[in-house]
This record gives structure tokens, C-alpha cells and sequence, in this order.
């Protein structure tokens, strides 16, 4: 490069022409311009031919593909360092509006683009590493598997590099157990909601209910996150009132544990809840039915009414003069009316009618009456006897 070679004793006004030739695989590479191609050749003078050799150009596309079905790994901007060299020089400078130090340049693509660089000299290779999470995804360069790769660029123009990031993903099972004697006192809710958290935050929501039998599976959720570490994810349930929650962990790998936490396999959430303790009402005894008298009662008697008593018979003459005697003689008096006259018959005096304030029946006067008659013909014949008595003595 800019080496020159000076021709002497060449003869006056002789013609020239300069032509290069180049190898085979330097003709691929560079193309030949001349200035002052041909000419005469002038006494004294000093005639200059230029060639001029200029290294053909080339582009690199670079494409990046991403299969996840999380949209924060389709829209995001992937990092890659891109080296190039020709004839094991690294080649420093600005290509495809680039530039290279140290034969080096970062460039990002968004997932789903591409971008070329161009103006890279034929026969230019390339060395080119992404860098992403570690076990995020699983990486391929042009169908194989990793994150970095070499090759040489085409003289045409065709050289591609297609990356493609496929999301390594998991999955998480979360299922609800009800321990509420079958919901005897109807204070189960109709559903519940679920969160699942990772590092602090949530990154997806769900409800279970009687509807997807108590049971959903959170998908497509990322296995790995920086530095290839696994995601660990939480799961959490709302409160439910009147309800305590308890967690247990199947892992994917295999055993289960108490808690809530895990990376892939499922959780199983159980809701326990104590019934009111109540007293069953007691079954009232069916009443006996009452036995049919096998006899009708009878019919009580109509009272019948008492009869009259009759009227008491008027004391005879003889009877009042001994009754008067018995009483001269035995010197008291009785309530026994004297004779009226010389020899009259004597009648007992007669007895005032009762008199009476109320609504008795006239009966039970009558029967009192007889009953007051009756004591004094008795009190009457006593003395009439005690006096014949004494007489015969």
C-alpha cells in the first residue's frame, strides 16, 4: 500500500499502459481503478501512473427472534457484542453507522427486528455473543444451540445471523380443599382470589370457584431469573372471613412440605372452618288418642222438687186444758194462748208471718216453718207428760 516502482530508459514519445494483476482470491476482494492509465512517454519528464486498489464491500444482517408468551420478553431490546477481522486484524472504524473498537462493537436489537451493518470489506469474519440471563432462555444461533458464534461474511451480502430466545417457563397448580363439615352453616364464599407473587410483587391473579372445581394452573410463568437462579414464585390467598388457611407444597421434583413457596408443581390450599355447635330440636311425642268410652255417660237425674209438708192438725179441748194445767202447775208460763170466754175451745196463738228481704224461694220458708211448728208441738207434749206425771204422784 502506497508502494511505488519508478521504470527508466524508456524512449521518447513511446506509449504505455499500466495494468494490474491481481491473485485469484485478491480479485474477489478489491477492485482496480487507474489515473493516468495510459500516455507518452516525454524526454526528461517524468510520467506517474496510479493505481488504485479498493477493497469490495459487504453487509451483515443481524435478526432476533423471541418465542415467550410474555410480552415484556417480545418488546425488550436484547444486547450483543460483534467482532469483526480481516486478514486477523480486527478492524476499528465506523460500519453501518456502528462503531468499532478494538475490532468490538455492543449493539441492541429488539425482539422481532433486525438491523445490518454494512460497509464491512470482503472477506471480513465475524465473531458474535449475546448476552443474556443464564438459563432464562434457551438460545440458538442459525439453528444451534448457544450464545455465541463465528463465521465469514458473503461477498454478496447475504450473510445472515438469526437469534432465537425461547423462554424456559413452569407452571404452578393451585387447588382449594374445603374442612367445613360441607359448608353445614352456609358460610363458604362462592369464590376466592388467588395471587401469585414474585419477589414481592404479583405477576398474576386468578379465582377459584365451584365453576373450574376449586382448581386453576398459572402458566407460561418464567422458570429462571438474573444470573439463571430459579424464580421462586408465592402463592397467597385473600382472607376469607370465618375461614384459617393452611398451605402444603407438592414440588415437580417430588415430596411435599408445608408452605407456599416453590418453583414448579403445585399447591393445594385448605380452608377450615368450625361449624356453630347447635342442640337439634327434640321430636315432640305424637299424642295417644283418646279412648272411646265403651259406655255413654248418663244423663244426671232432673232434681226433683221437694213436696209441701202438711199443714199441722189444731190441738183438741182436751188437749189445751192440759196443757193449761200442766203449765198453772208447774208455775211457768208458755206461749200458749188462754181460752177466750168461760169454756170455749182453746187455739194456740197464732205465729206472725215471716218476713223476708231477699229472693229466697217461698220453699225453704215454708220447710222453716214447719220445722219452728214442729219443735214447739214436741216442747208442747213434753211438759204435758211431765205434768201428768207429777199429778199422779
Amino acid at each position: 500500500d502506497g508502494e511505488g516502482k519508478v521504470i527508466t530508459g524508456l524512449p521518447d514519445k513511446m506509449g504505455y499502459t499500466v495494468e494490474e494483476t491481481l491473485e485469484a482470491e485478491d480479485g474477489e476482494i478489491y477492485t482496480i481503478a487507474y489515473k493516468e492509465k495510459t500516455g507518452n512517454i516525454e524526454k526528461n519528464k517524468t510520467k506517474k501512473a496510479l493505481v488504485i486498489n479498493t477493497r469490495k464491500t459487504t453487509s451483515l444482517k443481524l435478526t432476533k427472534k423471541v418465542d415467550s408468551p410474555l410480552e415484556e420478553d417480545t418488546k425488550a431490546k436484547y444486547c450483543f457484542f460483534l467482532k469483526l477481522k480481516n486478514d486477523d486484524e480486527v478492524l476499528n472504524g465506523t460500519y453501518g453507522g456502528y462503531r468499532f473498537s478494538s475490532g468490538e462493537a455492543m449493539i441492541w436489537v429488539a425482539g422481532g427486528s433486525s438491523v445490518e451493518i454494512d460497509q464491512i470489506p470482503l472477506g471480513t469474519t465475524y465473531e458474535i455473543k449475546e448476552a443474556v440471563e443464564e438459563g432464562a432462555f434457551e438460545v440458538t444461533i442459525n439453528g444451534e444451540k448457544g450464545t455465541s458464534a463465528k463465521g465469514k461474511i458473503a461477498s454478496d451480502g447475504s450473510s445472515e445471523i438469526i437469534v432465537t430466545n425461547k423462554r424456559v417457563l413452569t407452571k404452578i397448580k393451585v387447588t382449594k380443599v374445603w374442612s367445613d363439615s360441607d359448608n353445614s352453616d352456609g358460610s363458604r364464599p362462592d369464590a376466592v382470589d388467588i395471587r401469585i407473587m414474585a419477589n414481592g410483587r404479583p405477576v398474576r391473579s386468578g379465582q377459584l370457584n365451584k365453576t373450574n372445581n376449586w382448581t386453576e394452573t398459572f402458566e407460561d410463568l418464567p422458570k429462571y431469573g438474573a444470573g439463571g437462579k430459579e424464580v421462586l414464585y408465592t402463592v397467597v390467598e385473600a382472607p376469607v372471613v370465618g375461614y384459617t388457611a393452611s398451605y402444603k407444597v407438592t414440588k415437580a421434583s417430588g415430596g411435599s412440605e408445608t408452605g407456599n413457596t416453590l418453583n414448579e408443581g403445585s399447591v393445594e390450599i385448605t380452608n377450615k372452618h368450625e361449624p356453630k355447635k347447635t342442640t337439634p330440636p327434640t321430636t315432640p311425642t305424637t299424642p295417644t288418642t283418646p279412648t272411646t268410652p265403651s259406655t255413654p255417660p248418663t244423663t244426671p237425674a232432673k232434681p226433683t222438687v221437694p213436696e209441701t209438708p202438711a199443714k199441722p192438725s189444731t190441738p183438741t179441748s182436751s188437749a189445751a186444758a192440759a196443757s193449761s194445767s200442766a203449765s198453772s202447775a208447774g208455775g211457768g208460763s208458755h206461749a200458749v194462748s188462754k181460752p177466750s170466754g168461760g169454756g170455749g175451745t182453746s187455739k194456740p196463738a197464732p205465729t206472725a208471718p215471716v218476713k223476708t228481704g231477699d229472693e229466697t224461694p217461698i220453699n225453704l220458708y215454708l220447710i222453716l216453718m214447719l220445722a219452728a211448728a214442729a219443735v214447739i208441738l214436741e216442747e208442747v207434749i213434753r211438759r204435758r207428760r211431765k205434768n201428768r206425771g207429777t199429778s199422779q204422784k
